[in-house]
Order: C-alpha cells, then sequence, then structure tokens
C-alpha cells in the first residue's frame, strides 16, 4: 500500500468523525458565576469627594434578556467548503451555490448525490432526473444540549451554463429554530456533509479503479 491510499483511509476516518448529526452547543463545566451577587451601589458619605471617573475602567451595569449559562449557544459560526478542485461558492441568504468546471466527472453529480442521500439514509420527498432537481424530507439534527431536535428539510438542483455545472443547495423548512442566522448555519451544516460524502465517493471509485 502506498502512501497515498494510507492518507486516503486517513481521510476517511476524519470525515467519519466530524459527520455525526448530534451537534453539541453548549460548554462544559459548572456555571455556578451566574450565582455572583450583583453590584451595589457605592453610598459616598457627605463631605468625601471621588476621583474623576476613567471611562476605560466602569463597570457598566448590563442588563439582558439573552440566553445565558448553559442556554447559551457557544457553536463557532459554520463555512460553506468544497473539497473539489477549481470550484467556488457563493452563499446567499438560505441558498448556497457550487459552481464546477463542465467536466464528465461533475456530469455524473446528480447520481453521486442520489447515491449519497440513499447511502445516508435521507428521506426523499422529490426526485425529478429529468431536471436535476431533489428536495429531501425531514432531516432531523440532534441538538445534545436539551436533547433537542431540530429538522429541516431542503431543495437540491443542478443547473448548468457555458462554463460551470452549478449545484444549489437550499433550506426550505425548519423546526425548533427562530433565529434567522441558525437557519442558515443549518443549510451549511447540510450542504458540507454532502459535499464531503461525493468527495469521498469519488475517492473511493478512483482507489477501486487504480488497483
Amino acid at each position: 500500500m502506498n502512501i497515498s491510499k494510507y492518507i486516503f483511509i486517513l481521510f476517511f476516518l476524519l470525515i467519519i468523525c466530524c459527520s455525526k448529526k448530534q451537534i453539541k452547543h453548549s460548554f462544559n463545566g459548572s456555571d455556578e458565576y451566574l450565582n455572583t451577587s450583583p453590584l451595589k451601589k457605592l453610598i459616598i458619605p457627605n463631605g468625601i469627594k471621588l476621583p474623576k471617573k476613567n471611562k476605560e475602567l466602569e463597570i457598566f451595569d448590563i442588563s439582558s434578556n439573552e440566553m445565558v449559562g448553559k442556554e447559551l449557544d457557544i457553536a463557532p459560526p459554520v463555512t460553506a467548503i468544497s473539497l473539489f478542485e477549481d470550484s467556488r461558492i457563493e452563499n446567499i441568504g438560505n441558498l448556497i451555490n457550487l459552481f464546477l468546471n463542465k467536466n464528465i466527472e461533475n456530469q455524473k453529480l446528480y447520481l453521486e448525490i442520489l447515491t449519497v442521500l440513499k447511502q445516508k439514509k435521507i428521506p426523499i420527498l422529490i426526485n425529478n432526473s429529468k431536471d436535476c432537481f431533489i428536495e429531501t424530507n425531514w432531516i432531523e439534527w440532534n441538538i445534545s444540549k436539551k436533547n433537542m431536535l431540530v429538522k429541516t428539510r431542503h431543495r437540491l438542483k443542478i443547473k448548468s451554463n457555458l462554463d460551470n455545472i452549478i449545484l444549489v443547495v437550499e433550506i426550505l423548512d425548519v423546526s425548533n429554530i427562530i433565529n434567522s442566522y441558525k437557519i442558515k448555519e443549518y443549510n451549511i451544516i447540510f450542504f458540507n456533509e454532502l459535499i464531503n460524502n461525493v468527495y469521498m465517493l469519488r475517492n473511493i471509485k478512483k482507489n477501486i479503479y487504480n488497483r
């Protein structure tokens, strides 16, 4: 076995480790700091003059209705990533456009995506091979901090122009999420998992062919 095969096996294992649908959004450890006593107003006796305030050292009393402690979502931002050569990504709102070179390998993208969805047991609501159009049913994502299930639905369409084959991934619907940024984030997570698995599928085929 040559070194390239060792590298592929390592990459394969890394993808498997990173492709779980359980998404950890909360910190480990104690949140005892939330029980800290609030600041008390300093009472100045008559006749005592305080030094001039330094705004850089001033401690502000901040009241917020945002989530804190274990309710706080500390997941890092996610970015759409393509592993394919000579590709580029446009991420606009709830849409991700992946531009690929118009070659023989990329012309098989629709069938590869269909294979990956079936392998991963992603429920498919619509499969229109004539128009290269797929719509998923609900996909479940486990949020470990509350054992809460987030569900999403996506639309995938492949189109082309003179130079490119374009994969469009859109999030159609989502449950248990109100924040619009988080809706976009789950579309990116789905896109990354899809592209990682298509890339892995291609590498498996190449390794079998090169034996």
